[in-house]
């Protein structure tokens, strides 16, 4: 078996056999990349994230579904993702938002509008400089209406909240 390789044939020079053993190797590498050039083979789609209103959705999410090919939108709401399935499903999410999936179906351009879900957005508990959601919240918390701080005759809002815990 050894006796086909073309590197392997009696007669040859140890000279010879090194430079065939590269050719070897870069068709082997060339066909490699022809492969997975093929392979990647999809479309191009771009587009825009807005809410009712118009506004670009800054940071909105864009996944192919049942890949990790994605990616999320810029400053004006653009997006732009590559390697595509043509007949492949968009699923597009943002904070506070409803998610949304969106066939490609060939397009290269798609306009996207997020509806708002205030259900979601009263699961959010803000805790110093971040937010968690409240069923990852495992800490004390206090509520304080409008109506307990006018109580109180401080000009400083941060003032009036301290010592209001139980």
């Amino acid at each position: 078996m050894k006796r086909f390789l073309l590197n392997q044939r009696p007669g040859l020079t140890p000279r010879l056999r090194k430079r065939l053993y590269r050719i070897q190797a870069t068709t082997l590498i060339i066909c490699c990349c022809a492969i997975q050039a093929l392979a990647q083979s999809g479309i191009t789609v771009s587009g825009s994230v807005l809410d009712p209103e118009s506004t670009p959705l800054i940071g909105a999410t864009v996944l192919e579904k049942g890949t990790d090919n994605g990616t999320s939108t810029d400053f004006d709401g653009q997006f732009t993702l590559e390697n595509v399935s043509e007949d492949g499903i968009l699923v597009i999410s943002y904070v506070g938002y409803n998610a949304l999936e969106v066939p490609v179906s060939g397009q290269n351009e798609i306009s996207i509008v997020l509806t708002p879900n205030s259900q979601l957005l009263d699961e959010v508990v803000i805790v110093a400089y971040g937010s968690v959601r409240r069923s990852d919240f495992t800490g004390s918390a206090v509520t304080m209406s409008a109506k307990d701080l006018d109580k109180r005759p401080i000009s400083n809002p941060l003032v009036a909240l301290q010592g209001s815990g139980p």
